[in-house]
């Protein structure tokens, strides 16, 4: 009996939902799912052979020893790391144990974006211009050499939280005052911070404390390659389309898989993909890779060294390939035979999301969910009444509140109107914190005029 570790996978409500109809398939496969999480719900010793709980990831050291006295006391065969809370301490405990996983330096790099972009400068493939700053006379330095609009973003992978897009010179000041502001509440920083000072041993070139990154803007068209790498093969999900949020800069409103976009295109994505994997040095886990496609010419946006499972991702692939992410992961680290990836179907996922601070008063429940799908679409919820809703720049936003999974025969594109449409008759309110008096729906952007000015159809 194989028996691994599952670290930090997050999906708390829904993991045991997830694992229930494949139980029967693990036992036959002979492995046995041991989880570590700081949160452990009250159902999952029900469905894990073995439950740790560990310190929040953040607190690394403390997670660190906790991870490090279980795997001596009891061996596991592999580790599946492939959530951002996960993946520095799995890369730390696969190499410290003798696991499959990515190196430290590997896992390393795609967390501290300023790394990732020399590495990527270095083998030469297009990206944003950039610099370390830690003033708003630094962003405006820049902007005088490379132009406006600018983006500032925090060293540590952050997701869209502590992004923000500064378009005139009159906005530095507020932009660069509420980033640092931001940088020593956030988790994510904190984690790197702590990491390097455990693992490395070294200096990481700046300090995500104080330090920031200034890039030059890229329009275009968001795209992203999804995908395992695995004894030195990159095995490709496809390329995903992002939707835009209607809302704060570089939120997504939705993925679209395939992506709706000329073959040729979309191969010079995944050439590109994979040299950005070789130039990190990734191996042995999940990806993501962004991109922004303007004319002829693309730019690497991001690259992140985990494939996502959450929000509706999961069942995004499932819907698509077929395939959840989180098998993937398990078939990834137990070094075993992977079997086709490729989108089969077109599929898209739409998210009711809000960006300001409120408090959720109504939300679908279980009825309503199954109401609201039919065949070919799914619904979800992230929340329930009561819930407070952090603004969309908060260190710790969750701003997608409820989300539709559909398929369509014929494109992504009309997949995802398809679920946009379910997700739009869903109930969902929230108030706004500073006007109690004011309740708005949510069908997918915050703001009074959510209903009056609704995003745009997709259209190809």
């Amino acid at each position: 009996m194989k028996r691994v570790l599952v670290l930090y996978p997050g999906l708390v409500e829904s993991r045991g939902a997830l694992l229930a109809p494949h139980r029967l398939r693990l036992r036959l496969a002979r492995v046995q799912l041991v989880l570590a999480d700081a949160c452990v719900g009250p159902g999952d010793a029900g469905v894990f052979a073995d439950v740790l709980e560990l310190p929040a990831p953040e607190r690394t050291a403390e997670a660190w020893d906790a991870l490090a006295a279980y795997l001596e006391r009891h061996p596991v065969d592999a580790i599946v790391a492939q959530s951002e809370p996960a993946l520095l301490l799995g890369a730390l405990a696969a190499r410290a144990f003798g696991l499959r996983g990515p190196s430290v330096e590997a896992a390393l790099a795609t967390v501290n974006k300023h790394q990732c972009r020399v590495l990527l400068r270095d083998a030469g493939l297009p990206q944003p211009q950039f610099v370390l700053g830690r003033s708003a006379d630094d962003v405006r330095a820049f902007a005088r050499r490379f132009g406006w609009p600018v983006v500032l973003k925090a060293v540590a992978s952050s997701r869209q939280r502590l992004v923000t897009l500064v378009r005139t010179p009159a906005a530095v000041d507020g932009a660069v005052a509420a980033l640092l502001a931001g940088l020593p509440r956030s988790k994510d920083v904190q984690r790197l911070t702590r990491f390097a000072r455990l693992a490395v041993k070294t200096e990481l070139g700046c300090d995500p404390l104080a330090d920031f990154l200034i890039e030059s803007f890229v329009p275009g068209a968001p795209l992203e390659c999804d995908g395992v790498v695995t004894k030195g093969v990159v095995r490709s999900l496809g390329v995903c389309e992002q939707v835009p949020a209607a809302g704060p800069d570089f939120f997504i409103d939705g993925y679209m898989l395939p992506a709706d976009r000329p073959a040729p295109e979309l191969i010079r994505l995944e050439r590109a993909t994979a040299a950005a994997l070789r130039a990190l040095g990734l191996a042995d886990t999940g990806y993501s890779v962004e991109f922004r496609m303007n004319g002829d010419a693309f730019a690497l946006i991001e690259v992140n060294g985990r494939l996502g499972w959450d929000e509706g991702l999961g069942e995004l692939f499932q819907f698509a390939c077929g395939r959840f992410p989180a098998e993937i992961a398990l078939r990834v680290a137990l070094g075993r035979r992977i079997g086709a990836l490729r989108p089969k179907r077109a599929a898209a996922v739409h998210y009711a999301s809000w960006f300001e601070a409120g408090t959720v008063e109504r939300a679908p429940g279980p009825d309503a969910l199954r109401r609201a799908s039919s065949k070919g679409v799914r619904c979800f919820t992230s929340v329930a009444p009561g819930d407070v809703v952090l603004p969309a720049h908060d260190p710790e936003s969750r701003p997608h509140l409820v989300h539709a999974v559909a398929v369509d025969r014929r494109s992504s594109s009309a997949a995802y109107e398809r679920a946009r449409s379910a997700v739009l008759g869903l109930d969902l309110s929230v108030r706004h914190a500073n006007r109690p008096s004011s309740r708005v729906l949510v069908p997918h952007i915050a703001g009074d005029d959510a209903i009056a000015n609704p995003p745009p159809t997709v259209a190809r």
